[in-house]
């Protein structure tokens, strides 16, 4: 099996995620979580479009889940720049797209987290945006498989 980023421990005390461990990335810092996040501190439905009026607002419900969400993506980064010393990282997924400023947070707080000598890796979003990984994985199968993209879409039935 491969890693998979969304399970890094980030909160030892943190809510259960999907895989039943507590405190993993995905259970803090996907767009599922810091919709109930944001739900409980104002205490009724957020939906997306709620959760970003609300930043816009600089409503302070939106704003602290949404930091929460920021700050473990911050402390992911930091912790895989001083095992792999990447280049870059790179945020993607449409929930992170969505929400402007939300990139550069992570970005904010992570260089805040670096220490002397070993800087945090720079933040930046993907280039595509919330389909990256779709994307990604489209260009994954064309090289394995040796095949250039259709002329026109192939409807799936």
């Amino acid at each position: 099996s491969s890693a998979e980023i969304g399970h890094m421990v980030v909160a030892l005390d943190g809510e259960r995620c999907d895989c039943d461990r507590h405190g993993c990335l995905q259970s803090v810092a996907s767009g599922p979580a810091t919709l109930r996040r944001a739900a409980a501190r104002r205490g009724g439905e957020v939906g997306f479009d709620d959760l970003r009026a609300g930043l816009d607002g600089r409503e302070p419900w939106a704003v602290a889940a949404v930091e929460e969400s920021c700050r473990a993506l911050a402390a992911a980064v930091v912790s895989l720049g001083e095992i792999l010393d990447p280049a870059l990282a790179i945020v993607g997924g449409g929930f992170a797209a969505g929400l402007p400023g939300f990139v550069p947070l992570v970005a904010q707080r992570a260089r805040r987290a670096g220490r002397p000598g070993r800087p945090a890796p720079p933040v930046r979003p993907a280039a595509l945006g919330g389909l990256s990984s779709l994307h990604g994985a489209v260009e994954l199968a064309r090289d394995l498989t040796g095949t250039s993209a259709p002329a026109r879409p192939v409807p799936i039935a």
